[in-house]
């Protein structure tokens, strides 16, 4: 009876401490994490866009994941980076973390200022954390039994023409954006929310490079080919393997495909489709 018991014990051992990591990709900059029984959402709950610049979740893929059916029964922690429309939609985080009360939310303060506005808001606004650090700052909380470093990344910029003082402006420049460094088990994994590749300072302020992380969420603008870029990519951060996101649906195969020789950059295609590693 001891040797069944011990049997067993090894076995389940071995399911409990598995600690590999999978990432679903759903659309634009939204994943869904998992490692062992633990997994977060990041930025996959906004409405379809219109035009065909980023991808978008369609109805059948939010009603799977505000009912919380597989892959999405243990989503312990929603992030989301920001408030733009293709990252976040308050009624739809609204009714999911309504739907999914053993969630919690961390997101920036403007982001939590969409939500207070909201039917429900009462109902979840203690599982909610806003934090907005100043720029060049960070902050580090646990969710769930889940560490997570929180770091201000300014948006990328987005010029536009200010006809009553002649000169470019900043579209961009008052959105809070944050990156996360979720630690999931022996895993780490970046999301940089829409960081700029033109903020080296930042992200040689975080040192990310010495976080070990394993992988890595990436604009695809930082793959543009400029060496600024790059050093952000190889060195500032050094993961393991490199997601590009927010790629424009028409240009999607031509990522893809560039890409596909080199096992340390993804390239994610369709919604639900998914890669592990250990």
């Amino acid at each position: 009876m001891r040797t069944i018991a011990l049997i067993y014990f090894i076995i389940a051992g071995n399911v409990l401490f598995s600690q590999g990591l999978c990432i679903h990709y759903l659309a634009n900059d939204g994943f869904l994490v998992s490692s062992g029984m633990n997994s977060i959402m990041v930025d996959g709950l906004f409405e379809k866009i219109d035009g065909n610049w980023c991808d978008s979740p369609d109805d059948s893929l939010i009603e799977q994941i505000i009912g919380g059916q597989s892959p999405f029964d243990h989503v312990s922690v929603l992030a989301v980076s920001h408030k733009h429309i293709d990252h976040f939609n308050g009624k739809l985080v609204t009714e999911f973390m309504q739907a999914n009360p053993q969630c919690k939310l961390v997101c920036p303060v403007q982001v939590e200022d969409e939500l207070a506005i909201q039917n429900g808001f009462e109902n979840i606004k203690d599982r909610i954390i806003s934090i907005t650090p100043d720029f060049l700052q960070d902050s580090t909380i646990r969710l769930n039994d889940i560490p997570i470093r929180i770091i201000r990344l300014p948006h990328s910029e987005y010029m536009i023409h200010d006809s009553v003082n002649d000169v470019l402006v900043n579209k961009h420049k008052d959105i809070e954006n944050l990156g996360f460094v979720f630690s999931m088990g022996d895993s780490k994994v970046f999301h940089m929310g829409d960081a700029s590749p033109n903020d080296s300072l930042s992200f040689q302020k975080y040192q990310l490079n010495l976080e070990s992380i394993d992988v890595a969420m990436f604009d695809r603008m930082f793959f543009a080919g400029a060496k600024q870029n790059m050093n952000i990519v190889n060195n500032l951060v050094g993961a393991r393997y490199n997601v590009i996101m927010h790629i424009n649906p028409s240009n999607k195969e031509l990522f893809y495909n560039y890409f596909i020789e080199k096992e340390q950059v993804i390239v994610f295609k369709d919604a639900l489709s998914k890669k592990c590693i250990d």
